[in-house]
């Protein structure tokens, strides 16, 4: 029930209350679903230990970063609306979190998303092949009408960045075959790119092509991979990806005038910031940039919070997707000495699949071996024990690659998701933390199926946080100041 409420909680969340549950969510029915799951959840919460891990403190201390900027920021009229607003961050970080510990879960997961992003892509391509005005599905009513969704994805930008970040989790229902991944994976894909497409959007296409170089770099290396999502990036700019609007950092409602107007909000509210959802008392536009915005709203001990949320999922998804047994002729060896050689070893294994999980006298299997094995060489240990020794350990094996694939897709998504948010003022998104949720959860996993990937010190990630965050602002500084010199 865990796992049930946990994704009916996000499908809630994303394809919105009122079209799943119509009349009934005026009663904020979504509240109720997060609150049975973290009900629900709660066994296995305390199982997982969540205070030993690095996550969970700077995760508190985001939480209250924002209900006190808010309150040094003197707007408490809006402070209902703003927290009630953040819960579905809460959720969709501690419920996968808690509670995906199988492979299946993600893939469900990846199912409701793909399902939600068909009915926002439907139903906008519907109203603009129709000239629906207005429609809930498309922004805009000019010449320029871009598909967009509901809810937290009501801005076309939003849904590109969700859409650019699900692309990748789709390869977690690849199979063995090229032929059958192909056919599974090929109509999903071509949808979630037309719906890219249609939301004309800027970011969401340095989003996908930062996606399609972390994805490729290991197939074709850096440098060929760089050339082939360039050369796909301005091919979709010749086919009129963006809309026929420039792509620069200017080029989108002034964005390096509103990224000065943040950094004078942080100087000027170094510690709590000017408070969550505010930066437009400030400004005409958001600062389009995650970072700036962030800083600026729940100030820099709440931005160094989220920084570390961020560089530990990374951290880890790179831990797990690295890993290797210290002894590969290990991870091939029973887990104790059986006494039989190599040779006797290497005829043993294909019986691995034939061997029931009950007790079998060891003649019977030596009657069936694929090559004959000489009793002299007999292990003490009885044939169908070892057998299964080395069934359990190659599923073991099995288990651990595929855990180690699923971390580098999900470095995938999160880079996409993060270079999109460069261009975006969405520091905050529940997808964001939703992708931290399951990171957590497949470091979880890992541990679970025999793999130790390092874990760093929350001295280490701290440190590395306050350092990237510093860093992260200088960036912005550095493009300010290079353009006051510049002129451009």
């Amino acid at each position: 029930m865990a796992v049930f409420f946990t994704l009916l909680f996000i499908a809630t969340a994303y394809i919105t209350p009122p079209v799943l549950f119509g009349p009934l969510s005026e009663y904020h029915i979504e509240v109720l679903l997060g609150v049975l799951g973290v009900g629900f959840s709660a066994a296995n919460i305390l199982r997982n230990r969540f205070e030993e891990t690095p996550q969970t403190y700077p995760f508190i201390g985001l939480c209250m970063a924002i209900p006190l900027s808010l309150l040094v920021g003197g707007w408490l009229g809006g402070a209902a609306g703003v927290l009630y607003g953040f819960l579905p961050v809460v959720f969709c970080f501690v419920l996968p979190a808690a509670n995906f510990r199988k492979v299946v879960h993600f893939r469900w997961l990846v199912v409701l998303m793909v399902l939600c992003s068909a009915y926002f892509i439907y139903n906008g391509l519907h109203d603009l092949y129709n000239h629906v005005i207005p429609s809930d599905f498309l922004y805009g009513d000019g010449e320029l009408r871009r598909v967009r969704g509901l809810g937290f994805v009501k801005d076309p930008n939003d849904l590109a960045q969700v859409l650019v970040s699900l692309l990748p989790l789709l390869f977690l229902w690849r199979k063995r075959s090229w032929l059958v991944t192909t056919l599974l994976l090929l109509p999903p894909i071509a949808l979630l790119v037309t719906g890219m497409y249609f939301t004309h959007s800027r970011g969401g296409a340095l989003a996908l092509m930062a996606t399609l170089i972390i994805a490729l770099r290991r197939k074709v290396g850096t440098v060929p991979a760089v050339v082939l999502a360039g050369g796909l990036f301005f091919a979709s700019l010749a086919v009129g990806w963006s809309g026929g609007r420039d792509i620069s950092v200017e080029a989108g409602g002034d964005r390096l005038d509103a990224w000065s107007v943040g950094i004078e909000l942080i100087k000027h509210n170094p510690l709590f910031g000017v408070g969550i959802d505010r930066f437009t008392d400030f400004n005409d536009v958001t600062a389009h940039n995650s970072v700036v915005v962030c800083a600026a709203e729940v100030g820099l001990p709440g931005f160094i919070c989220w920084t570390f949320i961020v560089f530990a999922a990374f951290r880890g998804l790179m831990a797990v997707s690295g890993w290797k047994q210290e002894d590969e002729a290990a991870a091939d060896e029973p887990a104790h000495d059986t006494g039989l050689p190599s040779a006797a070893r290497m005829q043993l294994r294909p019986l691995a699949q034939a061997l029931p999980r009950g007790p079998t006298p060891y003649l019977q299997y030596a009657r069936v071996a694929p090559a004959p094995v000489a009793l002299a060489d007999a292990a003490p240990v009885p044939f169908a024990r070892l057998a299964r020794t080395q069934v359990s350990r190659a599923v073991d094996v099995a288990a651990q690659l595929e855990i180690r694939g699923m971390a580098r897709i999900l470095v995938c998504s999160l880079t996409g998701f993060l270079v999109a948010g460069w261009f975006l003022s969405r520091a905050l998104s529940m997808w964001l933390f939703l992708y931290c949720g399951l990171s957590l959860a497949l470091v979880r996993m890992a541990e679970a199926a025999g793999m130790r990937p390092a874990h760093d010190s929350f001295a280490f990630l701290a440190r590395w946080s306050v350092l990237l965050s510093i860093a992260l602002l200088l960036l912005v500084y550095a493009i300010l100041r290079f353009r006051s010199l510049t002129g451009h």
